[in-house]
């Protein structure tokens, strides 16, 4: 139990203080899971805006659509064109 508290510790110092608080992965350009999300900002099938705890993630593409939205784990399918991050968020 001693050697996981160490590796624990190894990685929330190479992570900034959290294990893995963020983290968006891609299944080739049909569907991205999204972890740490705060709030989905906007949505229409072309274009998805997703708050971040500090940043903004926006989805574009056709046919987008929400499947899952479960503690902060958000899960777009459709097909996805361009995924941008920025780094400030606008609250509109």
């Amino acid at each position: 139990m001693e050697e996981r508290k160490k590796w624990t510790e190894r990685i929330r110092r190479h992570f900034g203080g959290t294990v893995f608080s963020e983290m968006t992965v891609l299944y080739g350009n049909r569907r991205v899971n999204v972890r740490g999300c705060r709030r989905i900002l906007s949505y229409d099938p072309k274009e998805i805006r997703l708050a971040l705890r500090d940043r903004e993630l926006l989805l574009r593409g056709r046919d987008l659509r929400c499947t899952s939205f479960t503690g902060g784990c958000v899960t777009v399918e459709g097909i996805l064109i361009a995924v941008e991050l920025s780094e400030g968020r606008d609250e509109r």
